[in-house]
């Protein structure tokens, strides 16, 4: 067996090429400490430990196959405020080209997104960390607008607190590549465009972040070890300033 994945990230939909000499996946790595919470298309030979992620930046990219040729990788991909829609681009990049940079990634469909889509005013959520009363390091998305109704003494606003279904599954700083999580992604847009600050709480039992937060000790019916990363995130909430505690 040859590790062909080292590094502190997670792979889904692996694909072979049609010659056999590499894999595509989708994976939440890369140079950005946001990455973790991001999807990107990485590729790897199958004889050595070489991976290189193919579409780096703030954006989103999943699904990723191969054309029978080898010369294109297929995709999906999103932003943080842009829905998910297709894509190509060269299978053939150099280490270290930006995305795009070997070549232009063509996005397929965009002109289907509706011209009176509110793409512009979407939240783009940040990554925030906190850590459980156990001293479990917890990932969140923040939504905030910044505006809505405000009390009138404080001026400060609601929040809410979101848990995502599953449980293992990890919400994402864009719109989420499973249909479920895409729509819960779009309710959290939602609620931050009527005023809310909505903090989106990847708990553990979730993926993302390693087998032992994926497996906890006394997660689920075992004992719940995973609501104090739920409490811990409206504590987290209280303490900031736009927040009504």
């Amino acid at each position: 067996p040859l590790l062909l994945t080292p590094g502190r990230y997670m792979a889904e939909y692996v694909r072979l090429s049609p010659d056999r000499r590499f894999l595509v996946f989708a994976g939440n790595a890369g140079r950005d400490a946001d990455d973790i919470d991001r999807r990107h298309v990485v590729k790897v030979p199958v004889d050595r430990a070489a991976p290189e992620v193919m579409t780096p930046g703030a954006s989103l990219e999943w699904t990723p196959v191969v054309t029978g040729d080898g010369n294109t990788i297929a995709f999906i991909g999103a932003t943080a405020q842009r829905p998910p829609v297709p894509a190509v681009m060269p299978a053939g990049c150099p280490t270290g080209s930006p995305a795009g940079g070997c070549g232009t990634i063509r996005w397929i469909g965009q002109e289907r997104i509706p011209a009176d889509y509110p793409t512009a005013s979407l939240v783009v959520p940040k990554k925030v960390v906190y850590r459980a009363p156990d001293g479990v390091e917890v990932h969140a998305q923040l939504f905030d607008a910044g505006r809505g109704a405000r009390d009138a003494g404080s001026g400060r606003r609601p929040a809410i607190v979101f848990v995502h279904g599953g449980p293992p599954r990890q919400m994402l700083l864009g719109w989420h590549y499973s249909d479920y999580y895409s729509n819960a992604y779009a309710m959290n847009q939602y609620l931050a465009s009527k005023g809310y600050v909505v903090l989106s709480v990847n708990f553990r039992l979730g993926i993302g972040y390693g087998r032992e937060f994926h497996h906890p000790p006394r997660g689920g019916v075992q004992g719940a070890s995973e609501y104090q990363d739920v409490k811990a995130g409206a504590e987290y909430l209280r303490t900031l300033a736009q927040v009504d505690p």
